[in-house]
């Protein structure tokens, strides 16, 4: 590793970054309760937008003075350790997908052993009942120290035109796409288009 990592803030350091929250703070207070009425307002909000920025980039670069080398080290880290964690992450999922589909498997047995025992039970076949019923039984896995099952639930539709309407979702994010593209000159059904600012300055 090429760069030094700084083994602590020194107290200067430390010193000033309090004294600049502390300020920060207070302008911050101040600022709640300014608002803009004129052009004279504007230009001196300008002004100090400017120079918030300016403040907050040199504080940005300080940051950066102890984040870029301690990320280096971290990246040399990753990559020594990486790779066995990746592998072994790889194992375990393949481990408990083989799980799954093995209770997966028990339960299609199971769910069949079940049925059949049903038809021999319409029919009074209390032998072929009993044995359905048992087979059913043996597919079932005892439980294993170390390892529990969870049930699952999802869906898939298969007629949309039945689905209440309180269970259907706005795809906001095409939505906003397309009055983005529109430049909100468009009009929706049961739909506001709304306008808003979007301010941005350069550094002092």
């Amino acid at each position: 590793m090429n760069e030094a990592v700084p083994a602590k803030i020194d107290d200067v350091v430390r010193k000033e970054a309090l004294e600049a929250a502390a300020d920060a703070e207070s302008d911050f207070e101040v600022l709640q309760e300014f608002s803009i009425e004129d052009q004279q307002d504007l230009e001196f909000a300008a002004q100090e937008l400017a120079e918030v920025k300016g403040k907050k980039k040199a504080w940005d670069d300080k940051l950066k003075g102890f984040t870029v080398p301690l990320n280096k080290m971290l990246k040399d880290i990753r990559e020594l350790l990486n790779p066995p964690i990746k592998y072994y992450e790889k194992c375990e999922r393949l481990w408990k997908r083989k799980i799954e589909e093995g209770y997966e498997r028990a339960y299609d047995k199971q769910r069949e052993a079940l049925e059949e025992a049903a038809v021999a039970s319409k029919e009074e076949d209390e032998e072929e009942t009993s044995a359905a019923l048992e087979r059913a039984s043996s597919h079932a896995f005892a439980p294993i120290k170390g390892l529990s099952t969870a049930d699952i639930y999802g869906f898939e539709i298969v007629d949309f035109d039945t689905i209440p309407r309180e269970h259907l979702v706005v795809d906001e994010g095409r939505l906003n796409g397309i009055i983005k593209s529109c430049k909100g000159n468009i009009t929706i059904p049961g739909i506001k288009v709304i306008k808003k600012t979007s301010v941005r300055s350069r550094s002092a």
